[in-house]
């Protein structure tokens, strides 16, 4: 009896327990169903386009009954009219978006982009690039044209100091513009691909050194140069040295040489300005007078002849205000040469003198005296003896004080 009854139990506990399992099953396989269907995004965006093409198909068409309305207190408005508003809003949107919101800020705008932006290759328009893509640092402003710099524009170094402001051609500075280093000045003027070209303006420290023309770069052409903003040169240049004819002025401003000059010294034909206003014309080479000076006092040629650099030696001759020639003969270092007039004749001694007022002194002791009143010279001759001509003996040179010939004492 028991186990009969035992099987009865364990039958029973497994038809239940068959049916649990089987209603659950079902209701799982139901929610699976439902959820894959919910989730077939394809599938539902088949049905809401197809509803949507059906719907809307339906709405335009021309009303002809009261459900194709909406009514309000007052108004039934077309659903068919509702329909084309609103596509004709969302194309308008459309059209503001990738149309005109671009177009105004292309012209009237200015659009803001990282260096590394593809867009920038393309864009037209106002910009700034920056360098950081936190945009605080830029790199260029200005006006794009198909991603080149064209017109008005600023570029800047990485620290977002301003480099140069001016014109742009093809993305390169051209056209006038202004230059900086560290954020100080150092170009104003004329810029052609990039370099400086035409007439500028040249600054070192923020202060004037150059104002003139330029050529690839360099001072080319007639220019002026400045030291402490003050003219130190006024003429030619070439790759950025004095070339050709030109003025040079000491720091004082004062003139001290005009003439032609090479790789920036004199050379060639020249003349130098001294402070006490005397000038020196000579043939130049390298800076130095090529061996031969005219030396004028007061606007009057004074010395022509032999030099070392600018010190007279050699042979040479010494001019009178009046412009008559005082002395023909050698010099030394600056002075005149004694011990070669000791070497004269008297006669000798008598043509050195050329035109200088001389006068002769009688016998005076062991010989007489011919004195160049002139050069301020006395000299001491020797009376002939036989065959022994006469012949200078002593020197005294005492020029007047403050005369051109003190400058020739020892």
């Amino acid at each position: 009896m028991l186990s009969q009854l035992f099987r009865q139990l364990i039958a029973s506990f497994g038809i239940c327990f068959r049916t649990v399992r089987a209603f659950f099953t079902r209701r799982l396989m139901g929610i699976t169903s439902y959820l894959r269907r919910i989730t077939n995004f394809s599938r539902q965006a088949t049905k809401v386009a197809s509803a949507s093409v059906q719907g809307v198909a339906a709405a335009v068409k021309k009303p002809t009954r009261r459900e194709d309305y909406i009514e309000t207190e007052r108004l039934f408005i077309s659903k068919s009219f509702l329909i084309l508003a609103a596509a004709a809003l969302l194309l308008a949107g459309l059209l503001g978006y990738y149309v005109v919101w671009p177009f105004i800020l292309s012209r009237f705008l200015t659009a803001r982009f990282y260096c590394e932006d593809s867009r920038i290759s393309a864009w037209s328009g106002r910009v700034i690039v920056y360098y950081d893509q936190e945009k605080r640092i830029p790199m260029y402003s200005g006006r794009l044209e198909e991603g080149v710099l064209q017109n008005a524009g600023k570029e800047y170094d990485e620290d977002g100091l301003l480099t140069y402001e001016g014109g742009f051609s093809d993305g390169v500075r051209s056209g006038s513009g202004v230059g900086y280093e560290a954020g100080v000045l150092v170009y104003e003027g004329q810029y052609q691909n990039g370099v400086y070209e035409g007439a500028g303006n040249l600054y070192e420290q923020g202060q004037l050194v150059y104002r003139g023309s330029f050529s690839e770069g360099l001072p080319n052409g007639m220019g002026i140069a400045y030291s402490d903003e003050k003219k130190c040169y006024e003429g030619e240049f070439v790759d950025g040295a004095y070339e050709g004819a030109g003025v040079a002025y000491d720091a004082s401003g004062r003139m001290c040489y005009r003439g032609s000059f090479s790789k920036g010294l004199y050379d060639g034909d020249g003349t130098l300005y001294l402070a006490d206003g005397d000038s020196i014309h000579s043939e130049f080479a390298a800076g130095k007078t090529g061996g031969v000076i005219q030396w004028y006092k007061k606007g009057r040629l004074w010395y022509d002849g032999s030099a070392d650099d600018l010190v007279p030696d050699g042979f040479g001759e010494i001019y009178a205000p009046s412009g008559k020639a005082i002395y023909s003969g050698e010099m030394d270092r600056g002075s005149l040469d004694g011990a070669w007039m000791l070497t004269l004749t008297a006669q000798e001694l008598r043509e050195a003198f050329g035109e200088a007022d001389v006068t002769e002194t009688g016998r005076t002791g062991s010989g007489y005296l011919i004195i160049n009143e002139s050069l301020g010279l006395t000299v001491l001759c020797t009376f002939r003896e036989g065959e022994e001509e006469s012949g200078a003996y002593r020197i005294w040179f005492a020029p007047e004080e403050n005369s051109n010939e003190a400058a020739l004492l020892p």
